[in-house]
């Protein structure tokens, strides 16, 4: 039974230094994909985790969290249906910038529609892990 439970904890290990490497070592561009597949498929604390923590990417998405929660408060199955059509959102990664200790990621956002936003996000690395910064409309 000792040895089970070693061999549990070891592996338990191995999974959780697993997960944690694989954020460590994703492109700046994958983590801006990553992050807009969370914040429209809802899931704001998984979009939180690709943000540096009290920046204007984690505003960013707290506005979005209570326009989606005022708007549940007042018409639940409009709103699910509008999140239905978020989550089908496309996000089309066009360049990244590398500038000294940052990168700049620029990408479409499409929605279900045919429409298209130009935006770009900056990213800097905090312990080993690109995290986006700030998010702006492209100038």
């Amino acid at each position: 039974m000792k040895k089970l439970v070693f061999l549990a904890a070891i592996c338990l290990t191995a999974i959780l230094a697993g997960s944690c490497e694989g954020k460590a070592d994703m492109e700046p561009d994958v983590v801006v994909t990553e992050f807009y597949t969370s914040l429209t498929s809802m899931d704001f604390d998984k979009a939180a985790e690709f943000c540096v923590e009290e920046s204007s990417a984690t505003a960013y998405i707290n506005e979005y969290r209570q326009v989606y929660e005022t708007s549940l408060k007042r018409d639940e199955k409009v709103t699910n249906a509008a999140a239905e059509k978020a989550a089908g959102c496309t996000v089309s990664i066009t360049e990244v910038v590398k500038n000294d200790d940052s990168r700049t990621v620029l990408f479409t956002i499409s929605d279900v529609y045919g429409s298209t936003k130009e935006k770009e996000a900056r990213l800097e690395k905090v312990e080993k892990a690109w995290k986006i910064a700030e998010i702006k409309d492209k100038q």
